[in-house]
Formats: C-alpha cells, structure tokens, sequence
C-alpha cells in the first residue's frame, strides 16, 4: 500500500525503486547490443493484464501469501522472469508493455499533484498529468479496467455476502484453502463485469449522441474507450488508500518494532523493545468512525477527480456540449453505482 499511495500522492518515486533497472543496466545491459526478439505489436500490454491477473489470484487466492517462503518464491519467480524478457525484449519496450506494475505506476504517478520538469519539482492539478502526458492503447485501458476490478473484488471477497453466495458460512469460515477456486473465477468474473459494464454504457452514451447530434459532431467509440478508461485510475487509487488503511495503521507498528531490530540480534535501535502493536482503535467508537470518514474521503474524492478528468478528457474530444452531455450520461450513472459500491464495501460486514 505504502509505495502504491506514495506514488500516487508525490509523483515517480518508482523510477528509484524499480528491482529490475538497476541490476540489468549494471550487469547485462552492457553485454547485451541489441534485444534478442521483437515484442509484436499486436500483443499490446497483454503480457502485463496476464501477469497483473496472475499477483492478484496470488495475492488473493493463496493460502498463506504472506508466508515468508510462498512469497519470495513468487516474488523471486517474477524477478527472473522480468529480467528474461528484459533480455528478450530490451529494457523500453518490455517496462512500456510488458511489465505491469511500471505501466501502472506510470499512470499513477500522473494522478500526483507533484511533478519534475526541467529539474525542478512543480506543482499541477491532481491528475491534469493523466490528460496531457499519455495516449493510452486499448490494452492499457484494459489494465486500468482489470486493476479497478480486481481492487473492488479484494473488498468483496470478504464480505458476508460473497461468502454466502459461494456457500460458506461467514461465522465458521474454514481457510483460505477451501476457496481457491470461487476466488480464482470471482477476480475473472470482477473482470469480465465491469469491462462489460464499462463497455455497455460507453456504447450506450455514443449511440445516444449519435442519435440525437449530428453525425459530424458524433464520437467513436474506438477513440473514446481508451481515454475514458484511464479516467477511471483514480476510482481505483481511491479505494486502494481506503481499502488497505486499516491494514496500514496495524502493519506499519510492525514495520517500526521491525526497524528497531532489522537482523533479530537483540538490538534496540528505537527503543522500542516494549513496545506491543495494538489493535484497540478498531474498538472504540471515535477511533472506528474517524477511520471510516477518512476511508468514505478517500473514495468520494478519487470518484469526484475521475468524473472531473473524464469530463475534461470529453471536452478535448469533442466540441459539442449536447455531444459531451449525451455520451456521458451513462458512464456518470455508473460512476454513481461505483461510488455506492465502494461505500457500501467498506461498511460490510466481514467474515475473513
């Protein structure tokens, strides 16, 4: 969560943290004068949907991902197979297309107020970045629309309902082993839901202003897809701080207590030896309403910027205000729908 928010709040700190950029440009790059193949042209930023899909049903449908042993093997599964298409690919072309979380940081990092330009650090409207600086392809539209799902589908699968629906009892829930699968198709299932949903009201908004515009002033749907799904990031930016907050509060005492001794020598750098992490702000009143204000902040402010943005990024397009008003009536009301949803997540019960 941390890296996720901070890229989102003070711009490209991903570029310093990148695992991949350091030790390639050390100790291949120099020996390597050319890539070895070819990304084709027609594979888009498939290879990254496919492995952003792929963390997800780890992160989520895993037994124990947390596991010090699961997860370095994953993660040292996917070093090893970025640093071979790094090798393959060339280092421009795989980060540009292939590899998921430096397309998607890249996109956040345009949601930040924050900025560089001409070495000097500047300020912007939160996600002005998100209009000037990218043309999205049709499969990086896609990868927004899989991270926005898969979010909402990681608050879902906690939920009373969910786990009723697949038949589990939310009071007696037996292990994350006994739901490997309902998860695994509820993260497809997210999917294949909102890109249909999205899909349906894009189309929907444009055959309204085709109808009821003149066709010179109508749009197409091919150009619009792409720009209007990237303004939907910041929904998903949103529901991420809100999401994982409560985990934040509890993992980042951890985090403290881990500092102070690093190695596990005994050392007691912070003077925090005594220190207990608490969990006692979850049962209080205050405490548990203030947490969910800033939760219910969060989302509404990333919806209010996407419908800001996603108007703006309209407004380019097209020149007509009954264009404009037409097309996005439907992505408003599902904008609307989205908002109740991740309200009504964060308020649910929970049985995991």
């Amino acid at each position: 969560m941390i890296i996720f928010t901070l890229q989102g709040i003070l711009g490209n700190i991903w570029s310093s943290l990148n695992p991949w950029s350091g030790f390639y440009n050390l100790f291949l790059r120099p020996y390597l004068p050319a890539p070895v193949l070819n990304l084709p042209q027609r594979w888009g930023s498939w290879p990254a949907i496919i492995a952003y899909i792929c963390f997800v049903a780890f992160l989520l449908a895993d037994p124990a991902p947390d596991q010090p042993v699961r997860l370095a093997i994953f993660a040292g599964g996917y070093w090893l197979y970025t640093m071979i298409c790094l090798v393959l690919f060339g280092e421009k072309v795989w980060f540009e297309r292939g590899e998921c979380f430096t397309i998607l940081f890249g996109i956040l990092a345009r949601i930040s107020p924050l900025y560089l330009g001409e070495n000097k650090l500047r300020l912007c409207f939160p996600c002005s970045r998100l209009i000037v600086d990218l043309q999205p392809t049709f499969s990086q539209s896609i990868l927004v629309l899989v991270a926005l799902a898969t979010s909402s589908f990681d608050g879902l699968n906690e939920t009373f309902w969910w786990l009723s629906t697949i038949g589990i009892n939310p009071l007696e829930f037996p292990g994350r082993s006994a739901v490997i699968l309902p998860t695994i198709l509820g993260i497809l299932g997210a999917i294949l839901v909102l890109v249909v949903m999205f899909t349906a009201c894009l189309w929907l908004g444009v055959w309204i202003s085709r109808s009821l515009v003149s066709s010179g002033q109508s749009p197409n749907f091919v150009n619009i897809f792409p720009v209007l799904a990237l303004s939907l990031f910041p929904i998903a930016f949103g529901y991420h701080m809100a999401h994982y907050f409560p985990s934040f509060l509890v993992n980042i005492q951890y985090a403290i207590v881990g500092l102070s001794d690093p190695f596990s020598v005994g050392a007691n750098y912070f003077g925090l030896d005594s220190h207990f992490v608490t969990t006692g702000f979850f049962n209080t009143y205050y405490s548990v309403r203030a947490i969910w204000l800033f939760q219910g902040i969060c989302i509404v402010f990333g919806h209010v910027l996407s419908v800001v943005i996603c108007h703006v990024m309209v407004t380019r397009l097209f020149a007509g205000r009954k264009t404009i008003l037409y097309t996005l009536i439907p992505i408003s009301v599902l904008m609307i729908l989205y908002t109740t949803l991740s309200l009504w997540l964060l308020s649910s019960p929970r049985g995991v």
